[in-house]
């Protein structure tokens, strides 16, 4: 049993536990399923929360050959931090690639403009985006053939990927059609990534697998199980208890008095709350950990602590509840979570607000 107080260099009453151990062994899984494939490793997002330059040197170190994050601003924090690894950025505003040039960062362009834009910015390397249908942003077909072989015949930037996001039957063809006039141009493409890969997914013809949610045992799929196929959660969400409280039948708890106490009982308080991340809906559905035995959360969830009703367990203030990680110490796994709030454990695990101190081991 562990205590906020083992914990009071570091905001003790919230804390979220990264494994990077399990991070280094979903890369690992991941590129068995891969095989001779690079692994593109997203990132953005603080990595989900998780910590983006811890990641980012736990990713590169188990074989990761390219970083990627959404935007300048979060590769900037990366090289801030020291990573010098290659970075993939892929939204762009206007004026973005004298940036991209200056930070050795890798732009993929999705427009004619971007790519004359990355010419005259002097960017040294750079992935193109194949228009291929759908709301994603990318190089019409009618401009494609032609801009690959006006890349082709430039000094720089140098093309090394293509990049694309092919969820559906229509777009994976679309897709592969613009790898193959590509490589009919003589572009040097390295990585040829086009979807966001889960386990299970079809990436025949990829020369590389892009990862984001995988790498912290998560999905952004509803219903998905990453564990089944052998991907371990890397974040424990705990927080302590900061009240103990005797209750009679019949006492409405939280606001609104959407849970009532059906006998005599005590009523834990947690300090954690929406303003943590943790979504209002969770309210008598979400399990929580605490003293080795699981409850629900008893009523709605307030903006920094949510109640338990833990009957006659024997409790101290300053113990830790878990809402949810490793299931081999008896607690939660995030996927009950996403199953109770019918959503998905990336999207759980990425609200985890940022005052909720990370420990890293």
């Amino acid at each position: 049993m562990t205590t906020a107080a083992e914990h009071a260099d570091a905001a003790p009453l919230r804390l979220a536990e990264i494994d990077l151990g399990a991070v280094a062994a979903n890369v690992a899984v991941v590129a068995g399923l891969a095989g001779r494939r690079g692994i593109v490793a997203m990132v953005g997002a603080n990595a989900l929360g998780h910590g983006r330059a811890e990641v980012a040197r736990i990713v590169v170190d188990a074989g990761a050959a390219l970083l990627a994050v959404p935007d300048l601003a979060e590769a900037r924090q990366l090289r801030a931090a020291g990573v010098d690894a290659p970075i993939l950025t892929w939204m762009h505003a206007p004026g973005d690639m004298a940036e991209a040039a200056s930070l050795g960062v890798t732009p993929a362009l999705s427009s004619t403009a971007q790519y004359d834009e990355a010419v005259a910015a002097g960017v040294e390397t750079a992935h193109l985006v194949p228009g291929i249908g759908g709301a994603q942003p990318g190089i019409p077909t009618a401009e494609w053939g032609e801009l690959c072989r006006r890349a082709a015949l430039a000094p720089s930037p140098r093309i090394t990927g293509l990049m694309g996001t092919a969820r559906t039957t229509l777009a994976r063809e679309l897709f592969s059609e613009a790898a193959v006039t590509a490589l009919e141009a003589e572009l040097p493409v390295e990585l040829v990534h086009g979807i966001d890969f889960e386990p299970g997914d079809d990436f025949d013809g990829d020369t590389a697998v892009r990862i984001g949610a995988p790498l912290f045992g998560l999905s952004d799929r509803p219903g998905a199980r990453p564990r089944e196929a052998g991907l371990r959660p890397a974040m424990t969400l705990k927080a302590g208890v900061v009240g103990i409280k005797g209750s009679a039948a019949g006492v409405g708890v939280s606001y609104g008095y959407r849970y009532v106490t059906s006998a005599q009982t005590t009523l834990a308080m947690v300090a954690i709350g929406y303003a943590d991340g943790i979504d209002r809906a969770a309210g008598n559905l979400a399990p929580v950990e605490l003293g080795g035995s699981r409850f629900v959360v008893a009523g709605r969830v307030a903006m920094d602590a949510l109640v338990l009703d833990i009957g006659d367990l024997d409790v101290q203030p300053g113990e830790y509840a878990t809402l949810f990680g490793d299931t081999e110490a008896g607690v939660p796994h995030i996927d009950e979570w996403a199953d109770a709030l019918q959503t998905t454990s990336a999207e759980i695990v990425a609200r985890i607000a940022r005052r909720v101190p990370r420990s890293h081991r």
